[in-house]
């Protein structure tokens, strides 16, 4: 009987649990959230300078200097900087679900880093100014032509995603019905 000698979970760092997640969202063809995330946990990497720190590391001193970071030299905006704690505090969540680190080092929350609810505004157009983007004389074959047509079909089905968009085929109409599974 050969005794292996295992780490113990509580030393898995930020850095290699993340690079496991990312994985699994490569495999499981996540390629969209892929990529999103990636760039949000490479702002925390270059942050904390490739050091692969433990979860129970990160707390609110730590969050707060990232926060300036992340405004003065990213020039991120408020909704970014959401964006990357979302992904951070998913991250720590898997993480204490994975028994890697313990509840009491959840720097979120009640007595922790707020993640703070942005308000932005939506400005929509009027039917004149859809009518100028369907009149503009265009060639379909160009990026500009290919990206307007895009826009269009996007905006006469409700907003469809683009990433959805993308995916279409001529096979989804079906009863003159446009039938597809949001992504």
């Amino acid at each position: 009987i050969r005794n292996e000698i295992k780490s113990p979970k509580s030393s898995i760092g930020f850095i290699s649990f993340s690079k496991t997640y990312l994985q699994s969202l490569q495999d499981r063809g996540k390629h969209n959230q892929y990529s999103s995330d990636n760039s949000r946990i490479k702002h925390l990497i270059t942050f904390i300078k490739e050091k692969d720190i433990l979860f129970s590391e990160i707390d609110l001193s730590l969050l707060k200097r990232f926060d300036d970071y992340l405004i003065k030299t990213r020039k991120l905006s408020p909704t970014s900087v959401r964006n990357n704690h979302n992904v951070i505090r998913s991250l720590f969540r898997k993480a204490i679900d994975e028994g890697i680190v313990e509840e009491k080092y959840f720097p979120y929350g009640n007595k922790g880093y707020e993640i703070k609810k942005v308000e932005s505004a939506k400005v929509g157009l009027i039917a004149e100014e859809v009518s100028q983007i369907e009149n503009i004389e265009l060639d379909p074959t160009t990026n500009m032509g290919i990206a307007r047509n895009m826009w269009l079909f996007s905006f006469y089905f409700a907003g469809i995603r683009l990433g959805d968009l993308l995916k279409m085929r001529w096979s989804d109409i079906q009863d003159e019905r446009l039938l597809y599974k949001m992504g």
